[in-house]
């Protein structure tokens, strides 16, 4: 079978958990545009955007299109160029069964973003007065 039939597949079963989601049909026919990071404009035609206003403990707005980057191309950029560290930093990339314990690995990088996250949050709630 073709990718298309998978990802039509796909779709499918997105509007199924969209629907017991929120207990209605969702459906739908516009076109999902976004300009990528090549600077290309770029349509998925027709494909339903699920409504998920309302969500039980979601108390944000949704998201509202623009025509900036999308998050998942830089989050692409960012893993090359961190794989491109890596290959200058050991010689190599990374790859299972290295000798490194990857669940410690990622526990203190975790606890490293944590970290990050309420200076963050700290300096963004207490602004300081010298600027």
């Amino acid at each position: 079978m073709s990718l298309d039939h998978y990802d039509r597949q796909r779709k499918t079963l997105d509007r199924v958990q969209a629907n017991n989601m929120k207990g209605r049909n969702v459906s739908g026919s516009e076109d999902i545009t976004w300009a990528g990071s090549d600077g290309e404009m770029h349509v998925i035609p027709g494909d339903p955007r699920p409504e998920r206003e309302g969500r039980e403990g979601d108390t944000q707005p949704m998201p509202v299109g623009n025509d900036l980057p999308v998050m998942h191309h830089l989050v692409q950029q960012d893993l090359e160029a961190r794989l491109q560290v890596g290959i200058k930093r050991y010689g190599q990339p990374l790859q299972p069964h290295n000798g490194r314990d990857a669940l410690r690995d990622a526990y203190e990088e975790l606890l490293d973003l944590a970290v990050y996250l309420r200076q963050a949050i700290y300096e963004s709630e207490n602004p300081r007065a010298d600027g």
